[in-house]
């Protein structure tokens, strides 16, 4: 049996008993950075009962450490994958003229910190940088977001195009020049990976495992999250150097073909099956 969330093995692994079955739990990011977090033994049974761990990268390793994880428990780590012929490569430049389009893709909640990037692409805007803002998908916070939007004074800066098809969301990336994503908790992300696939640079946040999933000064620049200073200056840094731009438009496919491409996860968890039921 494999669960494919903390928080669903957490409810549910008495189940593995049942069936007298091997166990994989997986940890993706929420669950081991704030479900449960006011209850110290929340994750004992998945603990004790899952034959291995998931976690997604080194971080979400630690994470589950500092919960109880016991470090000489059996786990494995495979980040998130993508069909990388749905986000193909596109050679890009910065605008001679006209705005810079930045995109960010990802539910409207709070834990993609919509509201520091907002800040980020204000302070852009007073320096008199010329850039639009696309914010691709819908969530409990949209109307939050609306209201900083209103009172920011972006109204003509930032667009919201609400959920769009994995094929949308491509057509957006090709059109966009950087990809911008300011979060607050992430256990990884794969819209970053897919910005990367299609050249790409990324501003992003360091939480959680943000910092393994690009390349920092190769595919994209990592600013502290909560930020929003910082977020601007590294926007800038990119936007103001075309020949760090062009590099990494080129580094991103790289770095996703060698470590992201769902085929390649497809054969890890494959390996790690046949080794538990062998």
């Amino acid at each position: 049996m494999h669960f494919e969330f903390g928080t669903i093995a957490q409810e549910l692994i008495f189940i593995a008993d049942f069936f007298k079955a091997k166990v994989i739990t997986s940890f993706r990011g929420y669950d081991i950075a704030y479900v449960g977090l006011h209850q110290p033994h929340f994750y004992d049974e998945v603990w004790k009962k899952a034959t291995t761990v998931h976690f997604l990268g080194e971080d979400l390793l630690n994470k589950g450490i500092q919960r109880g994880f016991p470090k000489e428990h059996p786990y494995f780590l495979a980040s998130p994958a993508i069909f990388i012929d749905q986000f193909p490569w596109k050679k890009r430049q910065l605008p001679q003229n006209g705005p810079v389009h930045l995109v960010s893709v990802g539910r409207l909640t709070w834990k993609k910190g919509y509201m520091i990037g907002l800040m980020a692409i204000k302070k852009l805007v007073e320096q008199g940088i010329d850039v639009k803002y696309h914010i691709v998908g819908a969530g409990e916070e949209e109307q939050a977001i609306r209201f900083h939007i209103h009172d920011l004074g972006l109204q003509e800066i930032v667009q919201l195009h609400g959920r769009k098809s994995p094929q949308e969301v491509a057509q957006i990336l090709n059109d966009a020049h950087l990809f911008f994503h300011p979060a607050i908790s992430e256990g990884f992300c794969n819209a970053v990976v897919e910005a990367q696939s299609v050249g790409l640079p990324v501003v992003c946040s360091d939480a959680e495992g943000l910092s393994e999933n690009i390349e920092n000064g190769t595919t994209g620049l990592l600013f502290q999250r909560r930020n929003a200073d910082e977020a601007a200056e590294k926007i800038l840094q990119i936007i103001q150097n075309p020949t760090l731009y062009q590099s990494m438009n080129e580094a991103g496919p790289e770095r996703v073909a060698q470590h992201f491409d769902i085929h390649k996860q497809v054969a890890t968890f494959s390996d790690v099956y046949r080794k538990m039921l062998a």
